[in-house]
């Protein structure tokens, strides 16, 4: 069985890319600030996840008109050091279709 590290990043950088897709635009909050705003670069998203023992990926349409406090459209919970394929821990359920291909895959890595 692959390491932990390894399916965690597997499903993060897929989650990532479902997210980009459709047109977001991520801010990562790893529990105390956001150390990425409002960005559209996976690479980016990525590096700057994992600094703690959880992140919350706070997730904008690109037209979306709120206040810097507000999830406009929804959040990913990441919660690391488990099995790997469960680190998306929860979100909101708005975000179900855009992330089918991603828990698909977190799916195929749990049987």
């Amino acid at each position: 069985m692959p390491c932990t590290k390894y399916l965690e990043r597997k499903v993060i950088k897929s989650a990532i890319q479902d997210l980009l897709a459709h047109h977001f635009l991520v801010t990562v909050n790893n529990g105390e600030e956001d150390v990425l705003v409002l960005s559209n670069n996976a690479e980016d998203i990525f590096k700057y996840c994992r600094s703690t023992d959880y992140d919350r990926l706070i997730v904008r349409r690109t037209h979306d008109k709120c206040a810097d406090f507000e999830p406009c459209y929804g959040w990913i919970l990441l919660i690391y050091g488990n099995s790997g394929y469960d680190v998306i821990n929860d979100y909101t359920t708005n975000l179900e279709v855009t992330l089918a291909r991603t828990m698909a895959l977190v799916d195929k890595m749990q049987s």
